[in-house]
Parts: structure tokens; C-alpha cells; sequence
């Protein structure tokens, strides 16, 4: 969670609950509380990410996230991993995925270090290295993504 207090931890019971049933809860923002701007550029990159790496996740960009500890063990890291956690659970064996609403509140610290631009010029080469890596990885689990 982000320290700007956009993120409210009182949606953190939700997201526990939300596991029941399920390996892994990422939480979405339906009332974003940022300029139409960047809730147009989030809005683009989730499609194409959803739809190139056919994730089905709707924010990924949201940090609210709940999974079960045995597929994180072996996340690889890198800065923007968050992007892709999903993914990486998938591939870990996380077959069961939910998605919850969650609230999202104006900044009350700091300010933003993203543009849609910069972003889109950091998380590119990663989408691409993420797809590349998914369709080269050795499922051990003998479970089917």
C-alpha cells in the first residue's frame, strides 16, 4: 500500500474475505479519484496488458492485493513487478482468482512521480519480457494456466 492515503486500509478485511474460495484477491478502483487524464491512460494500459497478457484483471495498477503465502515464494523482482504480481501468482498455480471493489481516495501526501507517458516508456519492455516469459515457462505444478 502506498503511503499517499489513496488506498483505504479499511478495505482490507474485504480483501481477506475475498480469498475465501479463492488463491489470490486483487482489488480495482470503480471511483478513482484522479484526473481523467491518468484515468484514461490506466484505463488503455489495463486493456492492452489484460489483453496481451489475457490476464482478465481489471486495475492492476490498484495495490490493494490479498494471496495466499505458497505462491509468493519465488516472485522474481524487479522495479514495476507489481504490474504483473498476478500473472506471476497464475504461474505459480494460483488458478482461482477474485477481484473486489475497493475505495480510492484523493492523495493526502506527496505527489504523483508517474505520467502516462513515463509509465507507458518504463512498463512496455516489461510487458513484453513478462508475455515472452510466460510462454517460455515450465509448468512443474502440472496444473494448466
Amino acid at each position: 500500500m502506498d503511503a499517499d492515503g489513496q488506498n483505504d486500509p479499511a478495505d482490507i478485511p474485504a480483501l481477506l474475505a475475498g480469498l475465501e474460495g479463492y488463491d489470490c484477491v486483487c482489488g480495482y478502483r470503480p471511483n478513482r479519484q484522479d484526473s481523467g487524464a491518468k484515468r484514461l491512460g490506466s484505463k488503455l494500459a489495463n486493456a492492452v496488458r489484460s489483453r496481451f497478457l489475457e490476464d482478465g484483471i481489471i486495475d492492476t495498477g490498484c495495490s490493494l492485493k490479498a494471496v495466499r503465502q505458497e505462491f509468493t515464494t519465488e516472485l522474481p523482482t524487479w522495479n514495476g513487478i507489481h504490474r504483473f504480481f498476478p500473472v506471476f501468482f497464475r504461474l505459480a498455480g494460483a488458478t482461482r482468482i477474485n477481484q473486489v471493489p475497493t475505495n480510492h481516495r484523493l492523495r493526502a501526501a506527496g505527489q504523483s512521480k508517474y505520467t502516462n507517458f513515463g509509465r507507458l516508456r518504463k512498463t512496455i519492455w516489461d510487458l513484453f519480457a513478462v508475455r515472452w516469459l510466460v510462454s517460455r515457462w515450465v509448468d512443474l505444478t502440472g496444473i494448466n494456466r
